[in-house]
């Protein structure tokens, strides 16, 4: 574990992708509980891309029964959108739960300090769980 955790904290994020809001963070070690659902790992999490106050579209994904990740989106108000071209077997209509117009309200409230952030959620249950925020897509 010192040896892994050790590697993880040399690596540096941000250069790879031009994240340059990366470049300066300590690199440090966060442990949280995992959330499970029937006994195993939660499968399905939201990322909210809120702009300005506003919703402007939720990324949804989950894992498949091998681990696999499927995805898709759906505009602010949860209408799905279609696969782009070429998006191939990753992309998967998955089922928006009923306290979706919740978790979007609850995404908006925790942004609005910045003129845009991504944030993400899991629900459980009806339950709603704050994941991370990204300034990144």
């Amino acid at each position: 574990l010192r040896r892994r955790s050790a590697r993880w904290l040399r690596k540096r994020y941000g250069g790879k992708f031009g994240e340059w809001a990366y470049r300066g963070a300590a690199p440090r070690i966060f442990v949280e509980e995992m959330l499970m659902q029937d006994g195993r790992p939660i499968a399905k999490e939201y990322k909210f891309h809120v702009s300005n106050g506003r919703t402007a579209y939720v990324y949804a994904a989950r894992q498949d029964e091998h681990g696999n990740e499927q995805k898709c989106h759906f505009d602010r108000d949860g209408q799905y959108s279609p696969a782009p071209p070429g998006s191939g077997a990753q992309w998967a209509r998955i089922e928006l739960p009923p306290s979706f117009q919740r978790m979007r309200d609850f995404a908006v409230t925790l942004t609005a300090p910045f003129d845009h952030m991504r944030c993400d959620l899991y629900e459980i249950d009806g339950e709603i769980y704050f994941s991370e925020f990204s300034v990144y897509p």
